[in-house]
C-alpha cells in the first residue's frame, strides 16, 4: 500500500468501524460468508490480511471463540483501534508478511487486493501459498470494476481504472498452485443520504483521496441531484474468490524433474 493510502486510512481510523458497518446485518452477513467459504474450524489459525480495525476478525472470534486470530495491517493506528486482546496484531506490509516463516490454516482479505500493486501480486500469492498448511484455504472478496455505489460519476470511473480484474487475480492464484473457484455475492445496503454524504466528505474510500476539495464538493452536489430520496438503497456486489492449497499440486511442484 502506498504512503498516501496509509495516510488516508490513518485519518479514517477513528470512524472506520462506523462507516463500514452500513446496517445491523452487514457485518454479520459477510462474517458468515467468510466462515462458510473458509470452512473455519475450532482452534484453527486464521489470518485477516489488510485487516484495518479488525471488524470481521472480531466478529469471527465472537462466533468461534477458539480460533487463533491474527490481524495484519500496515497502519499501526488502525490496529490500535482493535481492542480485542485475543487477536494478535501484526503491523506489516502484506507483501512483507508473505515472506515471513509463519504457518496458518486459513487467510482472507476483503476490499484489499486493489491496494497491492499489480507487480507484487504474484509474489504475494506465492508467499501466502507457501505459508498455508496443506489443504489450507484463502478467500478474497473484491468489488467489480463498476460499482453500484451512489457515488458521483468521476469517482466511479477512477475506481474502475485502478480495480484489478478478478480474472487476473484468479489466474495468478492458479499460477502459484491454488485450486480456485469463485461466486458472485450481492447484499442490499440501506443508508441515509445524509450519512453517506458525510462518509464521502470524509473520503471513506481511498479513491476519493484523488479529488481536490472543490472537485469533491461538485461530486457531492451531483449525488444530491441524482438521488432525491433521503434513503439510499443499492446492491453491494463482490466477487468471492476461493483458493485451496492442494497437496496433490504441492507434491507435483516439489517432485524433482527427471
Amino acid at each position: 500500500m502506498s504512503t498516501k493510502n496509509m495516510d488516508h486510512y490513518t485519518s479514517l481510523a477513528s470512524h472506520y468501524d462506523e462507516y463500514y458497518n452500513y446496517s445491523t446485518d452487514y457485518v454479520d452477513y459477510f462474517t458468515n460468508k467468510i466462515i462458510e467459504d473458509l470452512s473455519i474450524k475450532n482452534k484453527e489459525v486464521v489470518v485477516e490480511l489488510g485487516a484495518g480495525t479488525g471488524i470481521f476478525a472480531k466478529a469471527i472470534l465472537h462466533k468461534i471463540d477458539s480460533v487463533n486470530m491474527k490481524c495484519v495491517d500496515n497502519s499501526a493506528l488502525m490496529l490500535e483501534m482493535n481492542k480485542e486482546k485475543r487477536i494478535e496484531k501484526l503491523c506489516q506490509d502484506a507483501v512483507e508478511f508473505s515472506k515471513q516463516d509463519v504457518v496458518y490454516d486459513k487467510i482472507y482479505m476483503k476490499e484489499f487486493i486493489h491496494h497491492i500493486p499489480k507487480k507484487d501480486r504474484l509474489s504475494l500469492f506465492k508467499g501466502l501459498y507457501r505459508q498455508l498448511k496443506n489443504r489450507g484455504r484463502l478467500v478474497i472478496l473484491m468489488e467489480p470494476g463498476r460499482l453500484n455505489y451512489p457515488l458521483f460519476e468521476e469517482a466511479l470511473k477512477r475506481f474502475k481504472v485502478n480495480q484489478p480484474s478478478y480474472l487476473d487475480v484468479i489466474s495468478k492464484l492458479e499460477q502459484v498452485g491454488f485450486l480456485t473457484s469463485y461466486t458472485t455475492v450481492k447484499h442490499e445496503i440501506k443508508i441515509t443520504k445524509t450519512k453517506y454524504i458525510e462518509m464521502v466528505k470524509s473520503r471513506y474510500m481511498s479513491v476519493l483521496e484523488s479529488f481536490t476539495e472543490a472537485e469533491l464538493e461538485n461530486g457531492i452536489k451531483e449525488i444530491n441531484e441524482s438521488y432525491k430520496n433521503e434513503e439510499l438503497k443499492f446492491q453491494e456486489v463482490f466477487y468471492c474468490i476461493k483458493g485451496v492449497k492442494s497437496k496433490a499440486v504441492l507434491d507435483i511442484m516439489l517432485t524433482p524433474y527427471k
